[in-house]
């Protein structure tokens, strides 16, 4: 049995709408987006960058505090992951960014924690998710009290 490997780190920035809604209603990731129906990601959109093997969503929740969100199809993709959270880092220079993972989504969770995410723990945002910061900052109080 072979192992599949990383794909590719090419990947280009968007500004597609019709893009990120594509991504987000793809058979592979819209179950795991929460709710029911259509996903329209317009309120959402920020920083996104696509592949063909998906991408990343990042969208500021408070100025400095961006939010990222996995929308990968590939089953692999931390170098992809790893090419995308550098050039946003260079791109947007956030002073934070974090993520909330659902419960149920173990291999999101794992996935997270493989990127050098920290865990904050559990809450309820408003379904229950694993609350992920990335790398130190002074503004962890900053992302438990912004997550309503």
């Amino acid at each position: 049995m072979a192992i599949q490997s990383d794909p590719p780190a090419s990947f280009h920035s968007s500004r597609d709408v019709a893009e990120l809604n594509h991504l987000l209603n793809h058979p592979r990731i819209r179950p795991h987006m929460g709710g029911e129906g259509y996903l329209d990601g317009t309120p959402l959109m920020g920083a996104f960058y696509t592949s063909e093997h998906g991408g990343m969503l990042f969208h500021e929740s408070e100025p400095g505090l961006w939010e990222g969100h996995w929308l990968f199809l590939a089953p692999n993709p931390k170098k992809l992951a790893l090419g995308i959270l550098a050039q946003f880092m260079l791109d947007e220079q956030p002073k934070l960014l974090w993520g909330r993972v659902p419960v149920g989504n173990r291999a999101a969770r794992l996935f997270t924690r493989s990127m050098g995410f920290t865990s904050l723990g559990l809450r309820e945002c408003p379904f229950l998710a694993e609350i992920f910061v990335w790398g130190q900052s002074p503004c962890r109080s900053l992302v438990k009290s912004s997550v309503a």
